[in-house]
């Protein structure tokens, strides 16, 4: 069975950590993961 994280993040935190997670993601190739994030940055 694969072990899933949920991780909670307040809006300073998403403002801080989301465009280098959003780079992270883009070069592994998660297009998805870097698509939420945006959203939840209000980009997208």
């Amino acid at each position: 069975m694969k072990k899933i994280s949920v991780v909670h993040v307040k809006e300073q935190g998403i403002k801080l950590i989301g465009p280098p997670a959003m780079k992270l993601a883009e070069a592994e190739g998660l297009t998805g993961h870097k698509k939420a994030i945006s959203l939840r940055l209000g980009e997208g």
